[in-house]
Order: C-alpha cells, then sequence, then structure tokens
C-alpha cells in the first residue's frame, strides 16, 4: 500500500484570507474572539445541513460470520485518509496524519475482527456519496450504549458549530461523567463525519484530538471559513 500524492486544492483569495484569519485565532486558542468571529460567517448557515445527511443505521452486533469490512486509501483536503465500510454502511474514516497508511487501517479494522478486502471501486463510491450535497449515507457503527449516545450527539452538532464535553454530558443526562464523555468523543471511529472536531474544553482550549491538535486546528477554521457546500465540494473534487 502506498500513500497517493496530496492534490492542490484551489482556493478563491477571499477563502485563503477567511480561512488564515480563523485558524490563526484559534491556534492561539483564543477561543472568545473565535467565538465572536464565527457569528459574522453567516454564508456559513446554508440550507445543506451536514448534520442531516448521515444516519446510523445499525447501532451494535459485530458482523456476521463471513461478512467482510471493505477498505481504501482516498484523498482529502487535508490528506490521505483510510475509508472502511460494511455492506450496511460507512464504518470507519481516519487520517494518515502520523501513522502509516497500514497502521491506520489495522488500528480503524482491529474492533470489528473481520476478513479485511481492499476494493477501491466501492470505496470510492461511498467516499463520493458522503461529501456529495445531494445524497445521504448510512453510519454502521460498533460501540457501547454510552458511545452511541455520544457519536448521535456529535452529528447533531451544527456545522461550524463548536460545543464542550460537558455540554454533551448534560445532553446525554449524565453531567457529572465529563471524563467518561471525553473518552466517547476521542473513540469516535468516523473522523470529520461525527464531528468530534467541533468539541472543545468547557474553558474553550482545543484539547486533545487524535489525529494532532493541527489538523482540530485545520477543520475548524476551514468550516469557519467555508460553506459546508464549498467545503464539501472541494473534497468531492479530490475523489475525481
Amino acid at each position: 500500500m502506498t500513500d497517493r500524492p496530496e492534490k492542490q486544492i484551489i482556493y478563491s483569495h477571499t477563502e485563503e484570507k477567511n480561512i488564515k484569519f480563523i485558524h490563526d485565532i484559534i491556534e492561539k486558542e483564543n477561543l472568545s474572539s473565535f467565538r465572536m468571529k464565527n457569528k459574522k460567517y453567516s454564508h456559513n448557515k446554508c440550507n445543506f445541513k451536514v448534520n442531516n445527511k448521515f444516519t446510523i443505521a445499525k447501532r451494535r452486533g459485530k458482523l456476521e460470520q463471513g461478512e467482510k469490512i471493505y477498505w481504501g486509501l482516498i484523498s482529502s483536503i487535508f490528506g490521505n485518509m483510510i475509508m472502511t465500510a460494511t455492506s450496511e454502511g460507512l464504518c470507519g474514516l481516519a487520517f494518515c496524519k502520523n501513522s502509516s497508511s497500514h497502521d491506520t487501517l489495522h488500528k480503524l479494522s482491529k474492533p470489528w475482527k473481520s476478513e479485511l478486502v481492499e476494493d477501491r471501486v466501492f470505496i470510492t463510491d461511498i467516499a463520493k456519496r458522503v461529501f456529495l450535497v445531494s445524497q445521504g449515507v448510512q453510519l454502521h457503527l460498533l460501540g457501547t450504549d454510552m458511545q452511541m449516545q455520544i457519536w448521535q450527539k456529535l452529528l447533531e452538532i451544527p456545522y461550524a458549530t463548536i460545543k464542550s464535553y460537558s455540554y454533551l454530558a448534560e445532553k446525554i443526562g449524565r453531567p457529572n461523567a465529563v471524563r467518561a464523555v471525553a473518552n466517547a468523543v476521542g473513540a469516535n471511529p468516523i473522523a470529520w463525519v461525527i464531528p468530534c472536531h467541533r468539541v472543545l474544553s468547557k474553558r474553550n482550549k482545543l484539547s486533545g484530538y487524535r489525529w494532532g491538535q493541527n489538523l482540530k486546528v485545520d477543520l475548524l477554521s476551514h468550516e469557519m471559513g467555508l460553506s459546508s457546500e464549498r467545503l464539501f465540494n472541494l473534497q468531492y473534487s479530490c475523489l475525481r
């Protein structure tokens, strides 16, 4: 398995300026200014609702005997990613930022304990549907009841919006379980799509991110500087 060369994405001057501006604010962890500036980007409040695009098809239960995990390496505007899927839906998405593609695939597929089959055509088709505005996508998730609750709440966080771990704890009726909530957020198996990058600490600190804090900054600054349609369109162009 070899990583694909990253593609050059063309942004408009305004887009580049907005992304850099928000990126600098977030990188300095000046999240109070970040929240205020967020209100200015009204173009992000569009008809396309990312959180309505993804639905959980199956919540629990390991794969039946003989079922397979299909995988493939895809390009993204944030670098190469490993995507995995079952016959029921997308089950994994991970950035290859801090490890090789092989290690990323191993970590992503390990909980399923099923045969891995590389299928670039199938995975590319799913990737295109994930980042095509007009199509919905089913998610096939494996986890505990609490993890499922948290991942569902993450899907409900609007595009270009930040929430806290304590907010999520309150949403599931367990306000004192902030640490457990943080662990569930960190165990999210579908990066970007289930937007754990939109969660910060109660004191507005960026906190950790499995694929590195710099990538978390990139994801947030792009969301603040680009409408959801535009961000999806840019990513879709990487898959052609």
